[in-house]
């Protein structure tokens, strides 16, 4: 309902590349260790010798790391990237219907903006 008082349309989610999937679930464990190295590294160089942007190295470590992780985990964690995508793809899709629903009362106004409220405040964290 708001969606369409606005005349906005929400894209779908996209999936995320395999390599931020990777570093967001083994950052800690298989990354963190070689970017701070290589971090480091890269900080020692003097003013205007090419330094790069952290966010620079982070990519390539996790690039390298991900080369180097075996063919099996490697589909084994692409396969379950995709199937996250798909179920927030469902959840999406759920979600954007439900925008669409009109209230027929104050009673469900109301509900409709505690939900709205709701879907808002897991992306925020309120409290």
């Amino acid at each position: 309902m708001l969606l369409d008082l606005s005349g906005e349309t929400l894209k779908p989610l996209r999936s995320k590349r395999i390599t931020q999937y990777y570093s967001k679930l083994y950052y800690n464990t298989r990354i963190k260790a070689a970017f701070d190295a290589a971090w480091a590294l890269e900080n020692v160089k003097p003013d205007g010798a090419g330094k790069v942007s952290l966010i620079v190295v982070r990519n390539l470590v996790t690039e390298q790391a991900w080369e180097a992780e075996p063919e099996s985990f490697r589909k084994w964690l692409i396969e379950q990237r995709d199937e996250e995508h798909k179920k927030n793809l469902a959840a999406f899709k759920q979600n954007l219907e439900e925008s669409k629903r009109v209230p027929d009362s104050a009673e469900s106004y109301h509900a409709y903006v505690i939900y709205i409220y709701k879907l808002i405040c897991t992306d925020l964290s309120c409290s």
